[in-house]
């Protein structure tokens, strides 16, 4: 018996990468590739001006832009969660 207990909590190794279902999800996935293309910008800053004030200012919009993205596609995907609980929570 204290065998079969053990073999339980052992994690099994699978193939592949497994993401737990998740409403959430796809905004990881927009981080993902907003913090990736920042990478981009921030490599490619220095060709677009020589002018490290122009350089900052490039990097700054991005930031605000990519930020104010995100918070907007997290505000709407809350609201449409909290907005399918409501219903189901006071349905009798």
């Amino acid at each position: 018996m204290a065998i079969e207990k053990v073999t339980d909590s052992v994690p099994h190794k699978r193939k592949g990468l497994e993401v737990q279902p998740s409403p959430l999800n796809h905004i990881k996935l927009e981080l993902g590739v907003v913090l990736c293309v920042a990478v981009l910008v921030l490599l490619l800053a220095p060709s677009f001006s020589d002018s490290l004030a122009v350089q900052l200012l490039i990097l700054l919009g991005y930031g605000v832009v990519a930020g104010g993205w995100l918070v907007f596609r997290i505000r709407k995907t809350m609201a449409g969660l909290l907005g399918e609980r409501d219903g189901k929570d006071y349905q009798q």
